[in-house]
C-alpha cells in the first residue's frame, strides 16, 4: 500500500480494528441464571467507559455470575421446534469448550476503541492484552472475581485526567463457554428476526437478531457460535461493570475507588452505553492452561507453537508488518503516586505600590503549591513596558506551602520625562519536573493569558502528559496575540477537550511533528469538531467519532512517515492559479501525492452513502465555500472541496462496530458485498476514474483496491477505462 498506511498494525490471524473505551463494573448474583436478551434496545445514556489502570485490582464477575433470571421464549408456530434444535445443538457446543478465545472490541460513544485479545476459560478465568490504535497496551489477568490490568504510559496517558483506576467490562461473567450457552440459547429462541447472511469468511452463517444485540451462527450443526455484537447496558448479555453518575463541569467519569483495597466501588445506576463486538472461536485445552496459568500469576504450563502467544491467544502474524506504535516506558510509577494529584502553582503578583512615582518601582511576586506532590519551581515576573522577563528560583515546594515572597524592581520608565503611561503586569510558574526543560513555552503561553494550572483538566496532568497538552496549546495559538482573547480561550478550550476524550497520544503526535503539519492555526476548529455529539442521517455514533478518525489518521501519518507534510482538514493554493483545494487530508511525500477524504460506517447500510459522499468531494462536487455555514463555522475562504491537481483521489471508510458481518469480513467476502451494491459505479463514470483508490478498515484488516481492481466492484465495472 503505497499511499495511506493503515491507522493500526493489520493481524490476518488475530485482527485489529478500529475500537475503543470500555464499560464499567457490574457484579451480578452468584448463582447461575439464562440470559436474558432486552426485547428494545434500551435508552441511550452516557455510561462511562474507559479502560486504564496499572496493576490495578478491579471486582469483576466470575463464570458463575447471572446477567438475569428468566428466558424469553416465543410461542406458538411450526419454527419453535427448529429454534428448539439449533438452541440446544449450539448450546451443546459451548458448554462442551475448555475454553473459548475472544477476538474483542470495544467503543464508546467519542470514539474511544479498544481491542483485545483474551482466552477465557471454563473454570472463570481470563488472560489477555488490551490495545488502543496509536498505541496503548494492557494485559489482563482475572482469577476468582478479580480482574487486574496491567498498563504502559500511553494507555495511562488516555486517562491521564483521572487520578482514580478506570475499569474494563465483565470478560469472566460474560464469555465463559456455560455463559456463552446460556447467551445463545436466549438469542435463538427468543430473536425477532432470524436472516441466513451467506458465505462470511469461508463460513455458511444466519443471524440472530434479539432486540439491539446481534448473533452469528453457522447454519450448520453444531451452530457454533462465531459473532456477537451489542450494546453494554444492564440485562445485557455482557453487562457493565460499574455505572458512574455524570460529571460536573470540569470533572471527570470515574468511578468512586475505595482507596484501601483498591477496587471499583459498584453501582446500580447507568451512564453511558458502550458498544462491545467479538469474534468467537473454540480454545484448545492448552489454551485454556496456558490461560489459566497467566490469570492465575503462574507461567504457561505447556510451551505453545510459535503462532501462539503465551496467554494462549495468537502472536502477531509474520505475514504483516506491525505499524510502529509510540515509544511507551513500562509503569515505573506506583499506585499511590499515579493516585495523587500533581503539583499545582497559584502565582500571586502584585505592584508595589499600585501607582508608582518613584524612580524606581517594585512588583511583589509568589506562589502556592495547590496540588498533591513536591515540585522544584521558578517564578517569572515581567512589566510591559520596564521589566523584561525575570526568573526566580524557589526550590522544591511541598503540597500545602508557599514559596518566599520575592520583591523585584524596575526602572519608572516616565521618570525622567514625566507624564503617566498603563503598563501591564505578568506572573506565572514554571516546573521542570512539570512542564519541561524549556521555560519559553511556558512564557508564550503566559503571554497570551494561558495558565495551565488553573485549568481543572489540564492542571491535573502530570509529567510528560502536561508537556505534551503545553506543546499542543502553543502550536494551536502561535499565530495569537494576547489580545485575541476569544480565539485563546477556544484554543483552550479544544486542547481541553480532546485530552478529557483520551487523546494525548494523537496531540503528542501533532506537537512532536508541529513542522510536518501544514496548517497549525486550522487546529483549534479540528480539534473542537472532535467533540461534535450529533448524529448524522443513517449514522449510529456522533459526527464526532468521524472527525476523530481524522486526527487519528494525521497522528498516524506523522509518525510512520517522516517526509510526509499533512495538511489537516485544510486547504492548500494552486501556485499557478492561485485556487485554494481542501480535502480532509492532502499528503505531500515527494512526488506522491494525495488527498484523502474520511468516513465512518456504522451501520450495513450506510457503506454505499459513506462512499458517494466522500467521491463528490474528492470531485468538487460539493461546490465551493463562499461563506456558507460549515461544520467548521463560516468557511469563507473560498476553497473548493476537491482533490489538488496532481494529487491522487483516495476515499478511506472506517466500519465500525455495529455494522454486523462487515465488520469482521476479510476481502473476498467485502469484495462481493460491494458488487451487490455496485460500487464501481461510483468509482468509475463515462469512462473515467472518479478515484484511485479505495481504502476500507474494519475489524479484520485494512482493504485496499486499486483502479485495476475497481471492475470486480459491481456490474457497472465494465465502464472502468
Amino acid at each position: 500500500m503505497t499511499g495511506l498506511p493503515p491507522p493500526w498494525p493489520p493481524d490476518r490471524d488475530w485482527p485489529q480494528p478500529p475500537v475503543g473505551g470500555t464499560p464499567p463494573i457490574w457484579r451480578p448474583p452468584p448463582s447461575l441464571a439464562p440470559i436474558v436478551m432486552p426485547s428494545a434496545p434500551p435508552p441511550r445514556r452516557r455510561l462511562a467507559l474507559v479502560l486504564g489502570g496499572a496493576l490495578t485490582a478491579l471486582l469483576l464477575l466470575c463464570g458463575t455470575g447471572a446477567v438475569a433470571a428468566g428466558l424469553l421464549i416465543r410461542s406458538g408456530g411450526p419454527e419453535d421446534a427448529d429454534r428448539a434444535v439449533v438452541a440446544d445443538a449450539a448450546r451443546a457446543w459451548a458448554s462442551d469448550l475448555p475454553g473459548v478465545r475472544l477476538n474483542l472490541w470495544l467503543a464508546d460513544e467519542e470514539g474511544q476503541r479498544t481491542h483485545g485479545r483474551v482466552t477465557v476459560t471454563a473454570d472463570g478465568d481470563a488472560a489477555g492484552t488490551l490495545t488502543q490504535p496509536g498505541g496503548g497496551t494492557a494485559s489482563l489477568r482475572a482469577h476468582d472475581g478479580t480482574t487486574a490490568l496491567d498498563g504502559d504510559r500511553t494507555w495511562h496517558s488516555r486517562a491521564a485526567t483521572s487520578r482514580s483506576e478506570r475499569p474494563t467490562i465483565d470478560v469472566t461473567g460474560a464469555f465463559t463457554p456455560d455463559r456463552l450457552a446460556a447467551m445463545i440459547a436466549s438469542a435463538v429462541t427468543s430473536a425477532h428476526t432470524v436472516e441466513p447472511v451467506g458465505d462470511i469468511n469461508g463460513q455458511d452463517l444466519v443471524r440472530y437478531t434479539d432486540g439491539p444485540w446481534t448473533l452469528y451462527l453457522t447454519a450448520a450443526a453444531p451452530h457454533a457460535l462465531v459473532y456477537l455484537e451489542g450494546p453494554v447496558a444492564p440485562g445485557s448479555p455482557v453487562a457493565p461493570a460499574a455505572a458512574l453518575t455524570p460529571p460536573g463541569p470540569g470533572t471527570d467519569e470515574v468511578p468512586p475507588v475505595d482507596a484501601a483495597t483498591a477496587t471499583v466501588v459498584p453501582a446500580d445506576n447507568e451512564y453511558r452505553n458502550p458498544y462491545v463486538a467479538a469474534a468467537v472461536s473454540p480454545a484448545t485445552s492448552a489454551q485454556a492452561a496456558n490461560a489459566t496459568a497467566t490469570a492465575r500469576g503462574g507461567t504457561p504450563t505447556t510451551t505453545p507453537p510459535a503462532s501462539e502467544a503465551p496467554d494462549g491467544s495468537d502472536a502477531p502474524s509474520s505475514r504483516t508488518s506491525p505499524t510502529p506504535a509510540p515509544a511507551s516506558p513500562a509503569p515505573d510509577q506506583t499506585r499511590a503516586a499515579r493516585t495523587a494529584l500533581p503539583a499545582a502553582f497559584a502565582v500571586t503578583v502584585q505592584p508595589v505600590p499600585q501607582y508608582c512615582g518613584n524612580p524606581r518601582c517594585a512588583v511583589r511576586i509568589s506562589a502556592r503549591n495547590t496540588g498533591g506532590t513536591p515540585a522544584r519551581v521558578s517564578l517569572f515576573v515581567t512589566v510591559v513596558p520596564g521589566l523584561a522577563p525575570t526568573r526566580l528560583d524557589a526550590g522544591t515546594v511541598r503540597p500545602g506551602a508557599a514559596t518566599q515572597d520575592f520583591l523585584v524592581t524596575y526602572p519608572n520608565v516616565v521618570y525622567a520625562t514625566g507624564g503617566q503611561i498603563r503598563t501591564t503586569l505578568y506572573g506565572w510558574a514554571f516546573s521542570p519536573d512539570l512542564d519541561g526543560p524549556d521555560p519559553a513555552l511556558k512564557q508564550r503561553l503566559a503571554m497570551l493569558g494561558i495558565n495551565p494550572d488553573a485549568d481543572p483538566v489540564l492542571g491535573r496532568l502530570d509529567g510528560p502528559d502536561r508537556q505534551i497538552a503545553l506543546r499542543t496549546l502553543d502550536l494551536a495559538t502561535r499565530h495569537l496575540s494576547a489580545g485575541d482573547t476569544r480565539d485563546v480561550l477556544a484554543a483552550r478550550l479544544a486542547v481541553r477537550r480532546a485530552v478529557a476524550k483520551g487523546l494525548l497520544p494523537e496531540l503528542d503526535a501533532l506537537s512532536t511533528h508541529a513542522d510536518r503539519l501544514g496548517n497549525p492555526a486550522d487546529l483549534t476548529a479540528n480539534l473542537t469538531v472532535v467533540d461534535d455529539d450529533t448524529r448524522p442521517p443513517d449514522q449510529q455514533v456522533p459526527a464526532g467519532i468521524g472527525h476523530r478518525r481524522e486526527l487519528e489518521q494525521v497522528a498516524h501519518l506523522l509518525r510512520t512517515r517522516p517526509r510526509a507534510r499533512i495538511t489537516y482538514d485544510g486547504y492548500l493554493a494552486d501556485p499557478e492559479t492561485g485556487r485554494r483545494y481542501r480535502a480532509d487530508l492532502l499528503i505531500e511525500d515527494g512526488s506522491d501525492k494525495t488527498a484523502v477524504q474520511v468516513k465512518t460506517v456504522s451501520g450495513r447500510q450506510g457503506l454505499r452513502k459513506a462512499l458517494t459522499t466522500a467521491i463528490g468531494q474528492l470531485n468538487g462536487d460539493s461546490g465551493v465555500g463562499n461563506g456558507t455555514p460549515t461544520p467548521r463555522g463560516v468557511d469563507a475562504d473560498g476553497a473548493i472541496e476537491q482533490a489538488p491537481p496532481g494529487f491522487r483521489r483516495e476515499v478511506l471508510l472506517h466500519l465500525e462496530p455495529g455494522t454486523g458481518e462487515l465488520f469482521t469480513a476479510d476481502k473476498p467476502t467485502l469484495q462481493r458485498r460491494l458488487a451487490d451494491f455496485d460500487l464501481a459505479r461510483h468509482l468509475c463514470h463515462d469512462g473515467r476514474y472518479r478515484a484511485e483508490r479505495l481504502v476500507l478498515v474494519n475489524g479484520a484488516d485494512t482493504h485496499t483496491w486499486t483502479t485495476a481492481q475497481f471492475h470486480a466492484l459491481g456490474a457497472s465495472g465494465a465502464q472502468c477505462p
